[in-house]
């Protein structure tokens, strides 16, 4: 499974942005929040059978010393078990 984030609908290049992180478990880190970084953000997840995102989660940075708010929780753990490839059973006489 690849855990992804988008930044206003757009994905996030983390390697292009030393300020931005993806954790192991899937969570952005912000380290330095900055005006620039105040956006939407949607976490997604993806594998072979299905691609899933969280509802969006705004990011609002005020001033010199940012105050940071995310009023949606955002559950990594909640979209992976969406993204889980369905299970097909059939009987032996297609019942």
């Amino acid at each position: 499974m690849q855990v992804f984030w988008l930044k206003d609908g757009e994905r996030l290049d983390v390697d292009a942005d030393v300020n931005l992180i993806i954790s192991h478990e899937g969570s952005l880190i912000v380290s330095q929040a900055r005006l620039s970084d105040s956006a939407n953000y949607t976490c997604g997840a993806q594998n072979v059978a299905a691609r899933r995102l969280t509802d969006l989660a705004l990011l609002t940075v005020y001033g010199q010393s940012p105050t940071v708010t995310f009023p949606a929780a955002v559950s990594t753990d909640a979209i992976a078990a969406r993204a889980r490839k369905p299970e097909l059973r059939r009987s032996k006489n297609g019942v």
